[in-house]
């Protein structure tokens, strides 16, 4: 991993770009944080999609 790569990913995860990290560690960090980014996005398409209106089967006369 570059420097530059390194920089990347740390300003892009928040981290003081002068904190020493070893690539290893940083590349784990990175796959950990993207892995939890989709599972979220597919939590929120999941909640997210309409729920089918409930139909009654015997109604009520008012």
């Amino acid at each position: 991993m570059t420097r530059n790569e390194m920089l990347s990913l740390k300003l892009q995860m928040g981290i003081d770009p002068s904190v020493k990290i070893e690539p290893g560690v940083l590349r784990a960090m990175w796959q950990q944080l993207t892995l939890e980014s989709v599972v979220n996005l597919q939590r929120s398409h999941t909640s997210a999609a309409p729920q089918p209106v409930p139909v009654t089967t015997n109604p009520m006369v008012v």
